[in-house]
């Protein structure tokens, strides 16, 4: 079904405006959510991108360099292009790591005097424990040809130049430190990391 035009229209206020119909056509074939009211953005919709635009930035514009665009946007949907790289456990990491990253926004998204500098770190604050408690400690302990597939996935995610940040920084050192406590394996990876 090919959605019509008021599909992809913005209202004057907040969200797509979507016909419930298309809504579930387009969420289906590319991954977006439809937010019709302000409430349902309290509900990320499992495995889409869509509600760092949506609502997120809808609700307080931080803009181009803004968390929701610039950041949580991007690498969501850069996960998701990238997701068939990924072994069945790192699509599994992927899919519960991209909705923990989201739900872990909400409160911020219903705070009506947040800031973008509070949004971005919440965010940040929020991303060692949402891949961790999603499971990302257990990817090393595969076969070494799906650790091997899933950090090669990884590599093309990720911008490089997006860890030489301290909260970049920060944020692998707590995902590395508390994968260390699940696993002496990864002693070694904590190592590498520091």
């Amino acid at each position: 079904m090919q959605a019509s035009q008021s599909c992809y229209a913005k209202l004057p206020t907040l969200y797509c405006a979507f016909v419930v119909d298309e809504c579930f056509e387009i969420r289906k074939s590319i991954g977006n959510a439809c937010y019709p009211s302000e409430k349902s953005c309290e509900n990320p919709v499992y495995d889409t991108c869509s509600w760092y635009g949506n609502c997120l930035e809808q609700k307080k514009s931080c803009g181009k360099n803004g968390y929701a665009v610039n950041y949580g946007l991007r690498y969501c949907q850069k996960f998701a292009q990238n997701l068939a790289e990924f072994s069945f456990a790192g699509k599994n990491w992927v899919s519960k790591t991209m909705n923990c990253l989201q739900q872990s926004l909400v409160e911020a998204y219903q705070d009506d005097t947040v800031t973008c500098d509070d949004i971005t770190n919440a965010a940040f604050d929020s991303h060692a424990k949402c891949y961790v408690n999603s499971g990302i400690c257990s990817l090393v302990l595969q076969s070494a040809e799906n650790v091997f597939r899933d950090m090669k996935a990884l590599g093309s995610v990720y911008d490089f130049k997006d860890f030489l940040s301290w909260k970049a920084l920060k944020q692998i050192d707590e995902t590395a430190s508390a994968c260390t406590e699940q696993s002496p394996y990864l002693v070694l990876l904590k190592l590498i990391l520091q």
